[in-house]
C-alpha cells in the first residue's frame, strides 16, 4: 500500500486494520519506489502481497509523474512479479485499487494548477478502464470528493473518505463513488460509457478457473490476506 503516511493512507490502513487484514505493508516512496524504477525492495514486496492500494499523489508540483507515471509503474511490475498463490482457493485474484478525485470530471475554473491535477487523474483513466475489464484482476476505481488534509481543508474528514470507501469494497463495489458533491456519481456513467479501455499486455497470473463475479475476489469477501 502507497501513501500511508498521507491523510487518506493512514485512515484506510486503519479501517484495513479494523476489518482484520492479516498485513499491511507500505510501500515507500524513495525506499521502494521513486520517479523512475521499483527498487529491489519493492520488487520483493510486491510479489508477496495479493492487493496493490494506490493511495498516494500530488495536488502540485510534478503531479502527472506521481498520480499517473509511478501509478501505473506500479500496477505493471505488480503484474509481472506477482505470482499465483499455489494451495490457496481458486477464487483469489490479485487486486489493484486507485484512488482517483471528482477532478477527474469537473473543470478546473481557471486555475491552472488544478488543470495540472486533473489532468494526471484523467490521463490513468484509458489505463484504469483496461483493468477494470481484465478478468485475472480485481481493480477497484475509488473516486473521492476533496477531504481535508495537509494539501488543504475541506468538508469531509479523511476518516469519512476511508469509512465509505470501505462500506462500498465490503459490497462487492468496483466503481468506489466517495462523494458529497454527487460528482463521483455522474463520473460513473463517463468511465462505463465514454472512457475507452486502451491496449495493453498487462496480465495476471491466476491458477485455477477464476471469475470475477460479483466485483469481489475471495479475499475482499472473507476478511484479506495482505496488501
Amino acid at each position: 500500500m502507497t501513501g500511508t503516511g498521507g491523510a487518506y493512507g493512514a485512515a484506510l490502513k486503519k479501517q484495513l486494520e479494523s476489518d482484520g487484514v492479516s498485513k499491511i505493508t507500505a510501500l515507500r516512496y524513495g525506499v521502494d519506489f521513486d520517479d523512475v524504477a521499483v527498487t529491489a525492495n519493492g520488487l520483493q514486496t510486491l510479489a508477496g502481497v495479493d492487493i496493490l492500494i494506490l493511495a498516494h499523489g500530488l495536488r502540485h508540483g510534478d503531479v502527472m509523474r506521481a498520480n499517473y507515471e509511478t501509478s501505473r509503474r506500479l500496477v505493471e511490475v505488480f503484474a509481472q512479479t506477482r505470482k499465483s498463490r499455489t494451495g490457496r482457493r481458486p477464487a483469489e485474484l490479485p487486486e489493484v485499487w486507485y484512488t482517483g478525485s471528482e477532478a477527474e470530471m469537473h473543470p478546473s475554473w481557471g486555475n491552472g494548477s488544478l488543470a495540472a491535477y486533473s489532468a494526471s487523474k484523467r490521463r490513468f483513466l484509458p489505463f484504469a478502464k483496461s483493468l477494470y475489464e481484465k478478468d485475472t484482476v480485481v481493480y477497484r476505481h475509488i473516486v473521492l470528493s476533496a477531504f481535508s488534509s495537509k494539501m488543504g481543508p475541506a468538508i469531509a474528514s479523511a476518516d469519512w473518505a476511508a469509512k465509505w470507501t470501505m462500506w462500498w469494497i465490503r459490497r462487492g463495489g468496483k466503481y468506489i463513488p466517495v462523494t458529497y458533491t454527487g460528482i463521483a456519481y455522474l463520473h460513473f456513467f463517463k468511465f462505463l460509457f465514454v472512457i475507452k479501455a486502451e491496449a495493453n499486455d498487462v496480465q495476471f497470473e491466476v491458477g485455477g478457473e477464476v471469475r470475477v463475479e460479483d466485483g469481489r475476489s475471495d479475499q475482499t469477501a472473507k476478511g484479506g490476506h495482505g496488501c
